[in-house]
């Protein structure tokens, strides 16, 4: 967005960058692409291995209650002390968490919980983890910056803001993208001022997330997972409540696999022996679908059942609807099974060329009443 000097004057401070205030715009010093290629620069220090470096801003999200806030505690503590977090290598530092959600006494149980089960001893250096408890207070991207402006570039290693839909105050609206891009441009000013990596806490949009690509889940305009350098997010496993699949897109890393996590009060934890499935929740049209097909497939059987040499044409088993949806996904669901058999060379009763039709396979272990898995 293109705003005029007197444009950005009227902006209220949340809705204007840091640095951006009214001045007289400097000719931009370009740089040659030939001297990046023969003397590139170091890349930055990594934070969390094969996630993301310090400078960077990081998105943990996932749906409501599934225990996101539990896995920021335990990646703050595990920065505090240099532990690695769920099997990925973290460098230490000071780290600071700003909590907008929990009362106090809840933050601080909370810790409690999760220092005695990581086992972080009384003579380990517990002053680099500091937090503040905000909740009840209107506090916007503006003030966060005021406040941290104090602390010297590389003074924090991790910043974990959570809850990040309750720092949106002072007008900015989390549906909408120029809102999101606007927060997004503040949180890596801060970043980048600060040296260290800033991760916020986000709850996913409502429905099922199983079948979206990553970069898709979360809730509010769409631009938040394209302005930050990891997107992570926390998806319900296929196979047990207390399994979870995290996956991640990033920026400065190669692609990383989705993992298994496994939840245990207070920790989450790597489940490597659990392959990374996602739990996919039916729509209403799909789970009718179905329906309408297991009734197709009892009825093509009853009537080959009962048919000469227990053979039929598809018009007869569709019931004259041979292109009908749920008949066809039944016809292949059937023969998947090896229950029927097509018969190019059947002639139907009262005919005089072939037509052509299914028969059932008598070799087929069922027999009677037709059964189906529950």
């Amino acid at each position: 967005m293109s705003l005029t000097l007197n444009q950005m004057a009227m902006l209220p401070p949340e809705k204007r960058l840091h640095g951006d205030e009214p001045k007289v715009v400097e000719p931009w010093k370009l740089k040659s692409a030939w001297r990046a290629v023969s003397a590139p620069a170091p890349m930055r220090e990594i934070i969390i291995d094969g996630y993301v470096r310090r400078g960077e801003v990081l998105n943990i999200i996932a749906s409501t209650k599934i225990g996101k806030s539990w896995l920021a505690l335990y990646l703050l503590f595990s920065v505090a002390t240099g532990r690695n977090w769920l099997g990925r290598q973290t460098k230490k530092g000071r780290v600071l968490l700003l909590d907008n959600e929990l009362h106090d006494e809840t933050i601080q149980n909370r810790m409690r919980s999760v220092a005695d089960a990581m086992g972080i001893s009384e003579d380990e250096d517990r002053d680099m983890f500091e937090y503040l408890d905000l909740r009840g207070v209107a506090v916007g991207i503006g003030e966060i910056e005021q406040q941290l402006s104090r602390f010297e570039p590389g003074e924090f290693t991790l910043i974990v803001l959570d809850a990040k839909y309750r720092f949106f105050c002072n007008g900015l609206q989390e549906n909408s993208n120029d809102d999101q891009t606007t927060f997004h441009n503040q949180i890596d000013q801060l970043a980048k001022r600060l040296d260290c990596v800033i991760a916020l806490i986000h709850h996913s949009s409502k429905g099922d997330q199983g079948g979206k690509a990553v970069t898709d889940v979360g809730s509010g305009g769409g631009s938040q997972s394209r302005a930050t350098d990891c997107h992570m997010i926390i998806r319900p496993h296929d196979e047990a409540p207390e399994l979870a699949v995290l996956d991640a897109a990033l920026r400065s890393f190669p692609k990383v696999e989705p993992m298994s996590i496994r939840w245990k009060f207070p920790l989450w934890s790597l489940a490597a022996d659990i392959d990374p499935v996602v739990k996919q929740v039916q729509s209403r049209n799909d789970a009718r679908m179905d329906g309408a097909t297991r009734d197709k497939t009892l009825a093509v059987l009853e009537i080959l059942k009962r048919e000469p040499g227990n053979t039929a044409t598809e018009y007869k088993l569709s019931g004259g609807h041979p292109e009908q949806k749920s008949f066809r996904a039944a016809i292949a669901e059937l023969e998947g099974e090896g229950r029927i058999a097509w018969e190019q060379e059947f002639t139907p009763p009262r005919r005089t060329a072939a037509a052509g039709g299914w028969r059932l396979v008598e070799s087929h272990p069922t027999s009677g009443a037709v059964e189906f898995d529950s």
